[in-house]
């Protein structure tokens, strides 16, 4: 009867001192290597000490909490150190990792922002690689190209509001980054471009025809099969007038698009293609980031491709 009322006692002890936070929560189980046993009268009870937390664990997930949002200021703190003024003004709108390896195809595609109140200069500015580090510069351009060998004048290339910006890594056939118009459309015939440049080029139908051959109908009809910046047929048909096939030749062409609309409000269009001139492969075909940086070295966009 002691033994019995010693062990009660025992046991009330244990749960005053618990219930008190001096102790720490008890639990009863099986695992006898971690328990104390009380057996002095054949009852046997077992009871697991398990101390209570001084809130070491919710400061440890605090800790790592706050160090998890630690870093991520410090991450957004140094990508604004990083940052360029011209950040979002400029961005990489499509990014072709074919553009890596096929100098026809655009690498990066630039847009400038509807929403610029400015023109933006990006002559000078940086296609970085971080896969690799290799590094490219954004040269001078045409505004007016010029298919004659040394006829064109190269410039700062500036960015209009709304302007779009094809980057090639090199095209052998025109190798002169340049601005486009209502005529450039003809190149097309005999460069590769992809994408395609835009055929805005006015219709032949639509020239002011000379009325002998407006008023000839075999040369009048063949004049009107010909689409924007078609191609000058190396063979005429039989009907067709030697003079009408001059005529033809001499009209569907860049160099009398030009001298004939360059003084339209809109011969200019939105567009640049623009040559980094580079034959060797600077950009990996996979898993690779670039960066556009400015001038000072600062970044105005990046863009990733895994394949």
């Amino acid at each position: 009867m002691k033994n019995e009322n010693a062990q009660i006692i025992g046991i009330g002890i244990i749960v005053i001192l618990a219930a008190s936070g001096l102790f720490g929560k008890i639990s009863l189980n099986k695992d006898s290597s971690q328990t104390e046993t009380s057996s002095s009268s054949g009852l046997s009870s077992q009871i697991q000490v398990v101390p209570i937390s001084s809130g070491g664990s919710g400061r440890s997930q605090s800790t790592k909490t706050s160090m998890t949002e630690q870093q991520r200021k410090l991450a957004e703190e140094q990508a604004a150190r990083e940052a360029s003024i011209y950040k979002d003004k400029i961005t990489i709108s499509s990014i072709n990792s074919k553009g890596a390896v096929d100098g026809s195809v655009s690498f990066l595609t630039l847009y400038a922002s509807g929403s610029n109140k400015e023109d933006i200069t990006v002559t000078g500015w940086t296609i970085l690689s971080t896969a690799t580090g290799n590094a490219v510069k954004i040269g001078n351009g045409s505004y007016l190209p010029s298919l004659n060998t040394g006829g064109n004048v190269e410039k700062p290339i500036v960015m209009k509001p709304r302007e779009r910006m094809y980057i090639y890594r090199w095209q052998s056939q025109i190798p002169v980054s340049f601005h486009t118009n209502i005529c450039t459309g003809y190149f097309n015939n005999f460069a590769t471009y992809r994408p395609t440049i835009e055929k805005d080029c006015p219709l032949l139908k639509e020239e002011n025809t000379p009325a002998e051959f407006s008023n000839d109908e075999n040369c009048w009809n063949y004049i009107k099969r010909f689409g924007k910046c078609a191609t000058v047929p190396n063979v005429f048909p039989d009907n067709i007038t030697k003079s009408c096939q001059n005529y033809i030749q001499n009209t569907l062409n860049y160099n009398y698009c030009v001298n004939t609309y360059f003084n339209d409000p809109d011969f200019y269009t939105p567009q640049w293609r623009v040559s980094l001139n580079i034959k060797a492969q600077v950009w990996k075909k996979t898993n690779e980031t670039i960066k556009l940086l400015d001038q000072f070295g600062k970044t105005v966009d990046t863009a990733s491709y895994t394949e």
